[in-house]
This record gives structure tokens, C-alpha cells and sequence, in this order.
């Protein structure tokens, strides 16, 4: 019980947040001055999914998951990113947005490649 509430359990309590956020009727984002913020934070809201969805697999039992835990990540968090979009068209005065996707799959890209090249300095030694 206490690895999955240390490794299970933050990625389904972030997702939910995702969700709750995405549900949220007209919400807008911040501006810094004239700038909307919407696209860094879509990068920094699924770079920590990602981190955390990493995480989570890295820690299972199945030794044949947590060695493929890069690719399993991303396909996790890019089919969430994915229906996360999709969803925000039923919810009134949301927009699905193509480059709020983008902005998400970056965020999770370069997240999992960090994780890579640390994994990478890890096996040479």
C-alpha cells in the first residue's frame, strides 16, 4: 500500500486535477502583460504528468513495463493530452485547440528525453 500511494497514486490524483481543470465552464488562462500564458502552462501542466506517469511505471512490479517505461509514458500521456482536448469541446465556452495539444506533447517530450539522457549517464557508470 505505501508504493502505491508514494508511485500510483500522485499520477491518478494529477490526472483527475487535468480533469477538474478541463471541466471548468470558460476558464481562461493568465496573462503576463500582453502575453497569454496558456501554452506554458499546457507545458509545465504535462511536463509534470509525464514525470509523474514515468515514475508510476518505473516503479511496477512487471520488470518488462518499468524497462519500457520511456515509451510507455509517452504513449500515456499523449493519448491522455489527446482525450483531454477532445473532451474540452463538449464543455461550454472551451475551445479544443491544436496547438494546446502540441504544447502538451512538448512538455512530456522533453521531460521523458531529460529522464533518458539521466538514465543513459546512469547505465555508463
Amino acid at each position: 500500500m505505501k508504493i502505491f500511494a508514494k508511485y500510483h497514486l500522485p499520477p491518478i490524483l494529477y490526472a483527475l486535477l487535468i480533469i477538474t481543470a478541463s471541466s471548468i465552464s470558460g476558464l481562461k488562462s493568465p496573462f503576463l502583460g500582453e502575453y497569454q500564458l496558456d501554452k506554458i502552462i499546457h507545458f509545465l501542466e504535462y511536463s509534470i504528468f509525464a514525470l509523474l506517469i514515468f515514475r508510476s511505471i518505473s516503479h511496477l512490479a512487471n520488470k518488462a513495463l518499468s524497462e519500457r517505461a520511456l515509451l510507455i509514458s509517452f504513449l500515456l500521456v499523449g493519448l491522455f493530452a489527446l482525450g483531454d482536448e477532445y473532451y474540452q469541446k463538449f464543455v461550454p465556452n472551451r475551445v479544443s485547440e491544436l496547438p494546446d495539444l502540441i504544447a502538451d506533447l512538448l512538455g512530456a517530450i522533453m521531460v521523458l528525453f531529460l529522464l533518458w539522457i539521466r538514465d543513459r549517464k546512469e547505465t555508463k557508470k
